[in-house]
């Protein structure tokens, strides 16, 4: 949690669902100063006992919010094989775009970059 607290909220977004006093979720939205009308979303997370009781949905539709008042469109990277994320991210307006890459050199793992416009 300390990494929250010098976060510039012009350029980086993060969110944090709570559930019995605990943090039960993370979403990260950040625009780099490179590229300022692109928002990248990072770190989304749902502990397993808080998955589908639409923890993940309340936490995109937060960082959307806060993106679409700064931003063109955004950004993010979904594992292949994780089916509910993937439909999280459809049922929100994101599109794929481009090839599957390699979660990471050598990981046998994929991972789909999706877009979605404001």
């Amino acid at each position: 949690m300390a990494r929250l607290s010098d976060v510039d909220d012009r350029s980086s977004f993060p969110v944090v669902a709570f559930g019995d006093d605990e943090p039960v979720g993370l979403a990260w939205g950040r625009i780099e100063a490179a590229a300022p009308e692109r928002a990248d979303l990072y770190q989304m997370w749902v502990s397993p006992d808080y998955r589908g009781r639409g923890v993940g949905r309340r936490l995109l539709d937060a960082v959307l919010h806060w993106a679409s008042e700064r931003t063109e469109y955004m950004v993010l990277g979904v594992t292949l094989g994780n089916d509910s994320a993937l439909a999280l991210y459809e049922s929100a307006g994101f599109q794929a775009f481009g090839e599957p890459e390699e979660l990471r050199p050598g990981s046998d793992k994929l991972v789909q970059s999706m877009k979605r416009d404001f």
